[in-house]
């Protein structure tokens, strides 16, 4: 992945939520920013326009963060298919991870066939290529199938969820954790009626895999459930 001024602050951030940081066109840094922005405060109706104008401006990297709320359902109806082309249109244009972002859809059959052969084809291309999130996702793969067990999946987007007239809905983050078991044992701990868990992968290259717990639902009772994890001293970040 590769960075430049501004976007030496993408890397943590952006990885785990399957955006892009590579060389900005002429379109301007500052836009670019501004759509990180965005997604970061839960605005994602902001963000896919500014994705949308820097694509349209020639941006291939954008077509990736585009595919990502479209298979998340952020801020646009969840359309895997449309989330499937983006990633391809990316690929096709050299975005660093966007295939790995395909693998994954192409893993859990998201909008395409279940396929996963084809899917670790893709990911030790990547590796080839020197990109150590796909080998560490290819190694996890593999080591699921020596063991006669089947591909751990990562967490899918939450369901769709009736919205009420006036409701605003939030998300908040409420942990990470070693594995997929650790964070669904926290959910256990902090779920409220009303909300959906979520759960995100976080890669960070030579340390290890961490999950990171997120609730979804009406901001009133995610407020709730963000003053029961401040109360056992843990801190609780909410967004929109």
């Amino acid at each position: 992945m590769v960075m430049y001024g501004l976007r030496g602050r993408c890397v943590a951030m952006l990885l785990a939520w399957g955006l892009s940081c590579v060389a900005l066109p002429a379109w301007a840094e500052g836009d670019f920013d501004s759509a990180v922005a965005a997604y970061e405060a839960g605005d994602y109706a902001a963000a896919r326009q500014l994705w949308e104008q820097a694509l349209a401006a020639g941006d291939w990297a954008a077509a990736r963060s585009l595919g990502t709320l479209y298979r998340k359902g952020l801020g646009v109806d969840a359309d895997a298919a449309r989330a499937v082309d983006y990633y391809h249109q990316a690929m096709a244009h050299g975005v660093a991870n966007a295939d790995i972002n395909l693998a994954e859809m192409i893993l859990t059959g998201q909008g395409v066939p279940r396929d996963v052969d084809k899917a670790k084809a893709l990911l030790k291309t990547a590796a080839d290529q020197g990109n150590p999130a796909a080998q560490f996702r290819l190694d996890e793969i593999e080591d699921a199938e020596t063991r006669a067990q089947p591909p751990p999946a990562l967490a899918a987007p939450p369901p769709a969820m009736p919205i009420a007239d006036g409701v605003t809905l939030a998300r908040a983050l409420v942990g990470s954790y070693g594995s997929d078991d650790e964070a669904a044992s926290a959910w256990m701990a902090y779920n409220l009626p009303g909300l959906t868990p979520q759960l995100e992968p976080a890669f960070t290259p030579g340390q290890s895999r961490l999950i990171r717990l997120y609730a979804v639902g009406p901001e009133d009772i995610v407020t709730r459930l963000c003053d029961d994890v401040r109360s056992r001293g843990e801190p609780c970040l909410i967004s929109k």
